[in-house]
């Protein structure tokens, strides 16, 4: 935990708005090839989306930089939608069956019981890592399993009728939670076609080793972390990012 906090710290000063202007452009042409013509037209067809989005629910922003600062700034602060955006219902439906259908939602993010086999070599695209220190590794004794005991729930004290609900309990938040793919196509393009001293290359990094980020955490991030909200990669992750949850939350409801 303490790494990721450390990373979406440095995110918070990364702006690297003259690379993405100068490199942004060749090196999406390669994310795309990379991700297949039909995957990345869906991943543009959803950003077009997402833009007008932003135009509907904020017709009285100056100009797009403003629009995706008032967006993030609602989720840094609330940790979920404002009740007055409007949604494009069709718009959402072709998205969110376009994702399914290409197998490109599969590469951005998995459902907790899907598993995924990765054929990317991560070594390629990320630094070497940093050696561990043996000598500071400390004998930390044995566990006083009598005190941890203490703080477990026997389950013969939990009634079957208990147990069988909490299991489907579980057994739904497993069908509607997604959690970054770490180990997809998206994460590895984003690595190995931004660059590495980009605030999307440190996010992919982040993103990699931690799935489970709250998106208020996330909106920070994004608020600090960068100020070109045209860099094309960055657009791409607010879809990824944000969009794509907040439309599978409007479909459910």
């Amino acid at each position: 935990m303490k790494g990721l906090l450390s990373i979406l710290c440095t995110l918070l000063f990364l702006s690297q708005p003259l690379i993405a202007q100068y490199a942004g452009q060749p090196k999406l042409e390669d994310f795309n090839k990379f991700l297949g013509e039909e995957r990345a037209l869906v991943l543009q067809d959803a950003v077009d989306c997402f833009d007008q989005f932003l135009v509907n629910n904020y017709p009285y922003a100056d100009n797009k930089t403003e629009r995706i600062a008032s967006f993030l700034e609602q989720i840094a602060d609330h940790n979920e939608p404002d009740n007055s955006w409007l949604f494009d219902q069709d718009c959402n439906e072709k998205i969110i069956g376009s994702f399914e259908s290409t197998g490109l939602r599969k590469e951005i993010c998995l459902y907790e019981y899907e598993s995924y086999e990765s054929e990317n070599e991560f070594s390629e695209v990320l630094p070497p890592p940093l050696p561990v220190d043996t000598m500071n590794i400390k004998d930390l004794g044995e566990l006083n399993l009598d005190l941890i005991e203490e703080d477990i729930i026997p389950i013969s004290n939990i009634d079957r009728e208990k147990q069988v609900k909490i299991q489907e309990e579980q057994e739904e938040r497993n069908e509607r939670s997604l959690n970054s793919n770490g180990e997809g196509d998206y994460i590895f393009a984003l690595l190995k076609f931004s660059p590495q001293e980009s605030f999307v290359y440190e996010y992919a990094q982040a993103a990699r080793d931690e799935n489970r980020i709250s998106a208020g955490v996330l909106a920070n991030g994004f608020l600090f972390g960068t100020a070109d909200y045209e860099d094309p990669f960055v657009r791409r992750l607010l879809v990824t990012e944000f969009y794509y949850w907040l439309i599978t939350l409007e479909r459910k409801k």
